[in-house]
């Protein structure tokens, strides 16, 4: 069927024109794409503003506090450095009641303590 669009030489020719074309734009242009410029050339009284930003980081990871007996109170602070007990205490251990007689009843509850 002859006659109908165009042939393949002459689409092959167009298209090899439209590269040449282009190179030559892009070599020769100064500047100017194939679609004019992209806007002006920035210069100190045109350029956007940029906010900076910073961030700093440690340098150095800080050194825990000894804690021997891993209550939670510094040893400089705890009254009882090798024992464990609540900071409401000094870092010491509460004082266990006295039962004397092994009955299970602390002393100061205890009618008979003997």
């Amino acid at each position: 069927m002859k006659g109908k669009g165009l042939s393949k030489q002459t689409t092959i020719l167009v298209a090899v024109g439209l590269v040449v074309l282009a190179a030559v734009a892009l070599v020769f242009g100064g500047g100017t794409g194939l679609f004019g410029t992209a806007g002006e050339e920035p210069t100190p009284t045109n350029t956007p503003e940029r906010e900076e930003i910073s961030i700093a980081l440690p340098t150095e990871t800080p050194t825990p506090l000894a804690d021997a007996d891993g209550d939670g109170l510094p040893d400089d602070q705890d009254e009882c450095p090798n024992e464990a007990g609540p900071a409401d205490n000094a870092g010491c251990p509460p004082p266990q009641p006295v039962d004397t007689d092994g009955d299970g009843l602390p002393d100061d509850q205890d009618e008979c303590p003997n």
